[in-house]
């Protein structure tokens, strides 16, 4: 799961708050206020996400869940840029 703050500044408050839900596997940037945890539970992870943020004051630009195999995303949902295509077509038999 990775998500972006709306308040860099609130980084290392999110982070407190979110702790339990990431097994201790949580990394963050504090610059940009993006983090990412383990996304075990799935969607309903997203909702406890939420919650816990709201209630501390916290506020989202971003939350989503992120692929299990980072190798088959097609988009980063944190920096928005597109994947490139690394994958050649096969020629075309005439």
């Amino acid at each position: 799961m990775k998500m972006r703050l709306v308040d860099p500044a609130k980084t290392q408050q999110a982070v407190a708050v979110l702790r339990d839900l990431g097994k201790e596997q949580i990394y963050s940037v504090a610059e940009t206020g993006d983090i990412s945890l383990p996304g075990d539970g799935g969607s309903s992870i997203l909702a406890d996400v939420v919650r816990r943020l709201d209630a501390a004051g916290i506020q989202l630009a971003e939350l989503g869940l992120t692929p299990t195999n980072p190798g088959r995303c097609l988009s980063g949902p944190i920096t928005g840029h597109a994947a490139e295509n690394t994958v050649e077509a096969a020629p075309v038999k005439k």
